[in-house]
């Protein structure tokens, strides 16, 4: 097969971490992998195998390696003018066009592309990042972008229906197992002089950074034992805490240092409760406890489950850790099921069945 991945622009996000592996994944399988992306765009954040070509809103222009230096000088909108510049140059050369996101949908959607199949692969619910009221046209551009007759891929069941027209393929999210494995030997909680908590530090109110925060505040008041990392900071302004550090993070391989250096990970995200969570994922994977407020993978069997919004009930969260006999039965459910299910070989397969069925 040859697949054409249409991007506004390789960035640091973990969807782009998504796309890089696809990619790779696809390419040890023995198709034909290429990025589009606007003659703006930075190298990949995330290294990928795959061809790139790059395009302008004349069309593709001549590869001479050399990626732009400093951040994007055009909008957005010439972004997508770009894509749809570059789709109607060599879209009719693929088999498979992936848009990946609401508004890579529209130059998709619109590009003349022979007899290409386009399809729509969800990663997220992205309407509900953008709020009705203070930015209506990244919200309506994001409901409209389901409506379009793509062939839809999404990685959650969870996504609302109704936002969708036609069927729509599940295929779960994929981590990279030979990364993201557990470390040899834990010492038991309770035999711990240190307890290391770790969370991930993001900005955005959704992810609920300021909820561990908290939690970890009257954890610490209760047993000074426990300490805070958090991975690439994004910490409140002016919030500091002297049993806190933040862990710089530059690649997955130390993304996946920092997850088994921890006793616990804690994860206070808000909203599309049920859908996939890398830290989640990516913790299970290195077999570390994992406090959450509900996301896949993670179920009772598997991980410790916590109501959201409640700085408490983190805090209960990590008590029933720190009090489980045997936290080792939960971690390896969540160790099997991410190594079984959600390793990239097997997510790349399961989607390429998906694009043959199409044929």
């Amino acid at each position: 097969m040859k697949i054409l991945i249409p991007i506004l622009g390789f960035s640091w996000g973990g969807g782009y971490r998504v796309l890089s592996k696809l990619a790779d994944a696809w390419l040890d399988l023995g198709h034909d992998i290429t990025f589009l992306i606007p003659e703006t765009s930075p190298p990949p954040y995330f290294p990928t195998r795959a061809a790139i070509i790059r395009a302008n809103r004349r069309g593709v222009i001549d590869d001479d390696g050399v990626f732009a230096k400093t951040e994007r000088k055009r909008t957005g909108a010439d972004n997508i003018l770009s894509l749809y510049a570059g789709l109607t140059d060599v879209g009719s050369r693929f088999d498979f066009i992936l848009a990946n996101h609401s508004l890579t949908t529209w130059p998709v959607k619109f590009a003349k592309c022979g007899t290409a199949k386009k399809i729509y692969y969800i990663q997220a619910y992205e309407p509900d990042y953008y709020s009705l009221r203070t930015d209506p046209i990244k919200h309506l551009l994001a409901r409209l972008s389901y409506h379009f007759g793509l062939l839809h891929i999404s990685n959650s069941r969870t996504y609302p229906k109704g936002s969708a027209t036609g069927q729509v393929s599940f295929v779960p999210p994929g981590v990279d197992t030979d990364n993201f494995h557990p470390r040899e030997n834990r010492t038991p909680l309770a035999d711990s002089e240190v307890i290391y908590l770790g969370t991930i530090g993001r900005t955005e109110p959704y992810k609920g950074t300021q909820f561990v925060l908290d939690a970890f505040e009257k954890l610490h008041m209760t047993d000074p034992r426990f300490r805070l990392r958090v991975a690439f900071g994004n910490l409140p302004s002016g919030w500091s805490h002297p049993a806190a550090e933040v862990v710089t993070i530059e690649n997955d391989n130390e993304l996946a240092d920092f997850y088994r250096s921890q006793d616990i990970l804690l994860v206070g995200c808000i909203g599309q409760f049920g859908a996939p969570h890398y830290p989640v994922i990516e913790g299970m994977a290195c077999g570390t406890p994992v406090v959450h407020t509900g996301y896949f993978p993670g179920n009772p069997d598997n991980s410790w489950l916590v109501a959201p919004e409640n700085a408490q009930a983190l805090v209960e969260g990590v008590n029933e850790v720190m009090a489980c006999k045997t936290p080792a039965t939960k971690t390896q459910n969540g160790l099997q099921f991410v190594s079984e299910n959600l390793a990239w070989g097997k997510v790349a397969t399961q989607m390429l069945d998906i694009f043959d069925a199409t044929l």
